[in-house]
């Protein structure tokens, strides 16, 4: 229970930051740009979680190891393991496919992180446009 209120009160003192840092309007945007603000937060959300996936694991392999005298404390650490390696292929799964389709449904692939990678920066027209000198 006080693992829960912590969690909501650094919640609550994160959220703010978030939604008044955010220029989030939505007003007159059509589909495209909804679904590019849905794709930034997921972006966003991946890493932290997988970060929170790690720490999972590992505090299961730490009470794996330091309780090995107490039979249910080992099996409590088992499970954390097997959650934090779960939670970790699938974040890992859910990149690997999105970094597939990305670069099958659009031009120039895309790099680990979903965001699609710009292939034009070597054309002689960019580069003119840019003012960098033709070679």
């Amino acid at each position: 229970m006080k693992t829960l209120k912590i969690i909501f009160l650094l919640t609550l003192l994160y959220v703010p930051t978030i939604v008044f840092g955010a220029d989030f309007d939505l007003a007159g945007s059509n589909f495209q740009t909804i679904v590019q603000y849905a794709t930034e937060i997921v972006n966003t959300l991946i890493p932290i979680l997988e970060i929170l996936a790690s720490l999972v694991f590992f505090w299961g392999l730490s009470k794996f190891i330091l309780s090995s005298s107490k039979p249910e404390e080992i099996a409590k650490g088992k499970q954390y393991m097997i959650w934090g390696v779960l939670a970790l292929f699938i974040m890992v799964t859910y990149r690997i496919l999105v970094g597939l389709a990305a670069g099958e449904f659009f031009a120039g692939g895309s790099d680990p992180n979903g965001v699609l990678l710009r292939t034009d920066v070597l054309t002689p027209e960019y580069s003119s446009k840019v003012g960098y000198p033709n070679k």
